[in-house]
């Protein structure tokens, strides 16, 4: 597999691990939003009993921490941000002759560089 092969796999992996936390940071803050704005209606309306407004109440602390400890906003801009980085040395072998050994170079130094940036999960602050 040629070098050029290889870029195109990586960047549609990063590309779909993107997706996957942009999409999983947008449902937890739409659940948030829903379970606050339920239990402010229950509490209003009498809709629910005390134990199901206790869980309601619950979810948008649970989903913001969660949200900030596993960074899920951070890996997104990670993720893409790797996808540029790899889509430039593509676009530098497409357009400018770049040669493989050039290429892998690039790569590699992409690779140390934002393996040292991964955001990882937070620890609780003290």
């Amino acid at each position: 597999m040629s070098i050029r092969e290889e870029l195109i796999d990586e960047i549609g992996r990063y590309e779909r691990m993107g997706r996957r936390n942009y999409s999983a940071h947008y449902l937890l803050s739409i659940a948030a939003v829903l379970a606050s704005f339920f239990a402010g209606l229950s509490v209003a309306l009498d809709w629910f009993g005390k134990d199901v407004l206790a869980v309601l109440s619950a979810i948008p602390a649970a989903v913001i921490i969660a949200s900030e400890r596993f960074q899920l906003g951070e890996r997104t801009k990670w993720s893409y941000n790797k996808v540029y980085a790899l889509k430039e040395v593509l676009s530098a072998i497409d357009y400018e002759g770049l040669s493989e050994a050039d290429a892998s170079k690039r790569r590699s130094t992409i690779d140390i560089d934002f393996e040292q940036r991964w955001p990882g999960i937070n620890q609780a602050s003290k």
